[in-house]
């Protein structure tokens, strides 16, 4: 019960996300209808996968962690979130219940300072697609999740789409807001390789095997 205050912080902090959206880069001009049509289907993808965002939460704060002597898991933590990390390293997809699950075992085996560490990791809203998960997976851009912040699963990624773009369907996209926009598709947050957008999982694969390098050496 002494975590229960600062778990709902965590679990409160999730906002609604498009993964990685920002790392298709900035470009002018007027977002395609595809494209518009595509944000609009991520944001109720999101809607209905909540706990996807905030196992990609929990990850980022799991790295930033490691930045931290203070934060860093200890060898007990490694042992038992290290398995469950790596049993879901190759699987294709994840369900919003089986994130649900998996996050609740991370984060009832975290202090209440590490779970305020993942807090710190929500993404600010609104204001256009942002860039992972993911940051997605928590996220691509530079440093990706291991790495300092800004940005990237280690540290708070950009803002993040929370709504719909400004301007209405016809108005122009907001800055940075990308013109080629996929159609939502199931995922693995915990899998670098089947993350929707290309530049986030290239810097995703290995800030993920970083961490799980990290951890399982720790855990022996």
């Amino acid at each position: 019960m002494k975590h229960l205050k600062t778990i709902c912080l965590v679990f409160a902090a999730g906002t609604v996300l498009v993964p990685g959206a920002g790392a298709q880069g900035p470009q002018s001009g007027p977002m395609p209808a595809a494209a518009q049509k595509n944000m609009k289907a991520w944001e109720t993808w999101r809607q209905k996968h909540k706990n996807i965002t905030a196992l990609e939460q929990t990850v980022r704060g799991l790295s930033l962690m490691e930045q931290d002597a203070k934060t860093k898991l200890t060898k007990e933590q490694a042992k038992a979130i290290y398995p469950a990390l790596k049993k879901w390293r190759s699987k294709k997809t994840m369900t919003d219940a089986e994130a649900k699950a998996c996050n609740k075992f991370i984060t009832g085996r975290l202090s209440t300072a590490q779970l305020k560490k993942v807090a710190s990791t929500a993404r600010p809203g609104p204001g256009g697609p942002g860039g992972p998960p993911p940051g997605g997976m928590g996220g691509p851009p530079p440093n990706g999740m291991g790495g300092p912040p800004p940005n990237g699963m280690g540290g708070p990624p950009p803002p993040a789409m929370s709504g719909p773009p400004p301007g209405g369907q016809g108005g122009p996209p907001p800055a940075g807001a990308p013109k080629q926009m996929p159609a939502p598709k199931e995922y693995n947050p915990l899998n670098p390789d089947t993350l929707p957008f290309p530049p986030e999982r290239q810097r995703a694969k290995p800030a993920m095997d970083n961490l799980l390098r990290n951890l399982g050496n720790r855990a022996k």
